[in-house]
């Protein structure tokens, strides 16, 4: 599939884990938080591999920003959530959205400062397996 996108005109933000370190929810409620998160993945020492944070909320950009996180996925954003992120987006800084994105409904989300839109629809001729599972974290 991976190659397939490439073939086709699309880009891979990565090929596996070891590209970079992709913060989402599961990492978030496991280690506490987007900081707890963060510094298990920094505390890797990996060579050069950046770290992107999957938020569900505003709110969470501007924590990101004092951690140092400069990539962020805006998941399930609708129009109005990705202009207020666009407000407060740093320099130097990437968003990409995803989350239902198809080329059919993708217009809303051509929002000026979205440097990059995830369409999964490209990838769903072959057949899905749900391997995921969500962590619940006990006090």
């Amino acid at each position: 599939e991976k190659y397939s996108v490439v073939q086709g005109g699309g880009k891979n933000h990565r090929l596996g884990q070891t590209d970079c370190w992709m913060i989402k929810d599961n990492h978030k409620t496991f280690f506490g938080g987007v900081q707890g998160a963060y510094e298990y993945f920094k505390s890797i020492n990996a060579f050069y591999t950046p770290v992107i944070l999957e938020i569900h909320d505003v709110s969470e950009i501007d924590q990101a920003y004092e951690l140092g996180i400069k990539h962020f996925l805006l998941d399930n954003f609708d129009r109005e959530m990705l202009e207020q992120a666009v407000r407060i987006k740093k320099p130097g800084s990437t968003y990409e959205v995803s989350g239902g994105i198809t080329l059919d409904n993708i217009e809303p989300y051509l929002v000026e400062g979205i440097d990059a839109v995830s369409v999964g629809q490209i990838t769903y001729a072959a057949p899905p397996a749900d391997i995921s599972f969500k962590y619940s974290r006990k006090n």
